[in-house]
Order: C-alpha cells, then sequence, then structure tokens
C-alpha cells in the first residue's frame, strides 16, 4: 500500500478508482472517529454495508498501523498532512465521510458522529444508496 501524500489531482488518481469511492477521513485519537469506524468495520464485515471505505488520516503512521491492526480495519489508508486537509479539505470536524464520483466531485458530505441507531442507519443505507 502507497502510504504518500494525496492531495488534489494526486489525490483524484491515487484514491479515486473507481465510481463512487467512499472516503473517511479520522484519527485514531479522536473518540468519535474510533466509535464510527468500529461501527463501519462492524457493519461491513456483517455485510450490511456495501462499500468498502477508504481512510485517510494526518496522524501519526506507526498509531495508525498500530490502531488498524489492533482494531482488525480491513480498509486501505492513507496519510495525507495536517496542512493538505486544511488545505484541501472542506471540513469543520472529524469523522468526515465524503463520496466521491470517478471525477472528484462530492456526491455526499457528512462530518461528525452521533451515537444512536438512526444515525447508523441513515449513514448505512445512504453510502448503499451509491452501490
Amino acid at each position: 500500500m502507497d502510504k504518500e501524500s494525496l492531495i488534489s489531482q494526486k489525490y483524484l488518481e491515487e484514491v479515486v478508482k473507481e465510481e463512487n469511492t467512499f472516503l473517511i477521513f479520522f484519527s485514531p485519537s479522536c473518540e468519535a472517529c474510533v466509535k464510527e469506524l468500529e461501527f463501519i468495520n462492524k457493519s461491513y464485515k456483517e455485510n450490511e454495508l456495501k462499500k468498502k471505505p477508504i481512510l485517510i488520516t494526518a496522524s501519526e503512521e506507526h498509531i495508525v498501523d498500530k490502531f488498524i491492526k489492533d482494531k482488525d480495519i480491513p480498509f486501505e489508508y492513507y496519510f495525507i498532512t495536517e496542512e493538505e486537509f486544511n488545505k484541501e479539505i472542506d471540513a469543520r470536524a472529524i469523522p468526515l465521510n465524503i463520496m466521491l464520483d470517478e471525477n472528484g466531485n462530492i456526491k455526499m458530505h457528512k462530518e461528525g458522529w452521533q451515537d444512536n441507531k438512526l444515525f447508523h442507519k441513515r449513514i448505512i443505507d445512504k453510502v448503499n444508496s451509491f452501490n
């Protein structure tokens, strides 16, 4: 897996490989991000979530590698710098979920996390609607 920084055109070339690419921007030190990734991972493994996300983080590589291994998360992940995140990504909060079409156009944008079943169902239904 190539874990280099991803921005602009390079970002699109490296990460957006098909129509409807599901991205999750996260940090392993963010409690809401951890809860969301646990939920997404469980939903994917139980075949509720049909689209495998790609994870993007500005955290340190050794911390992320350990987090991914410890949580048994089977998703690709890439690194972006804080500066790239702030410059290239229009976000005020993480976790940040984005669905991109093959041209890099945003089809879905969700920031933050809520710990309730209705919110969880909406995430799954919305992501699955793009398959």
